[in-house]
């Protein structure tokens, strides 16, 4: 095992090694001192301030702090359980065996415990830094990834940001860290899967259901005034040219501000 840290993980720190027993060479990660602690203090600080925010429905009603730090917070001590992370790459690489370009670490649990966590070493470089020709297809395939994820198995990976992917030399995807995932239930999948058929095919007046579904919008809301300016948002956004032609910081801006205007509240699980 190398002396020093190789690279930085959001909660430890990777050292390359060697396994004895068959000379694999494996990623292992070390949790940093103190991060339970540290955090679980943290946690209980901002839940009391948010305990103190339902004295205010006016912005409660939009978003209930303690249901969302509820939620994070579950998950996040599920993230610093090596143990569980190691089952979830495990079934992870179960999933994806479907799409063969995309790489899933080889998992270890005999040589993991809830602060070391070992997997697979792969060399590659971030796909978000790689020049290579096929960057913008392996770009599709982890979008396909995500999506298959998302509205296929259900379990998807929480934590996409450019440091877990990698391209390899051979050109295949590789997608690091489970430790933070998310369950989507059937309910949630469908909802997702009628809101994108009905954006697709601008029928916007049910869109505003979708959000009710979806438990953006709460039920007994009429989602009849919000249809024009989705219409208005959603229009401007699919005027043609691909997604190329969309002014993303428009979108959100407009997105944001009909959110503002309108009772939205951001539900739990997203």
């Amino acid at each position: 095992i190398t002396a020093e840290p190789v690279a930085a993980a959001s909660l430890g720190q990777v050292y390359r090694a060697r396994l004895r027993d068959n000379g694999e060479e494996v990623a292992v990660k070390v949790q940093r001192p103190f991060v339970l602690e540290t955090v679980s203090l943290d946690l209980y600080l901002v839940r009391k301030a948010g305990l103190f925010l339902r004295n205010f429905p006016e912005i409660t009603n939009r978003l209930d702090v303690v249901s969302l730090l509820d939620e994070f917070a579950g998950n996040f001590y599920q993230e610093l359980d090596y143990n569980l992370e190691c089952l979830n790459g495990l079934r992870i690489a179960e999933d994806m065996k479907k799409l063969p370009k995309v790489l899933i670490p080889k998992n270890y649990p005999e040589y993991t415990a809830r602060r070391v966590h070992v997997a697979q070493w792969i060399s590659g470089e971030k796909l978000s830094q790689s020049k290579a020709d096929d960057v913008s297809s392996l770009v599709n395939l982890g979008v396909i990834t995500y999506l298959t994820q998302l509205l296929d198995t259900g379990f998807f990976h929480a934590d996409p940001h450019p440091g877990n992917m990698l391209r390899t030399e051979d050109g295949r995807l590789v997608i690091l860290d489970f430790g933070l995932m998310t369950k989507i239930t059937d309910d949630q999948k469908y909802g997702m899967i009628e809101a994108i058929a009905h954006l697709i095919h601008r029928d916007y007046s049910e869109i505003g259901n979708d959000f009710v579904n979806l438990d953006f919008i709460p039920r007994g809301v009429d989602t009849a005034p919000i249809v024009p300016a989705l219409a208005r948002v959603f229009e401007a956004a699919l005027a043609g040219g691909g997604a190329k032609s969309i002014n993303f910081q428009e979108l959100a801006a407009d997105l944001a501000e009909i959110t503002f205007k309108f009772p939205f509240k951001i539900p739990p699980y997203f």
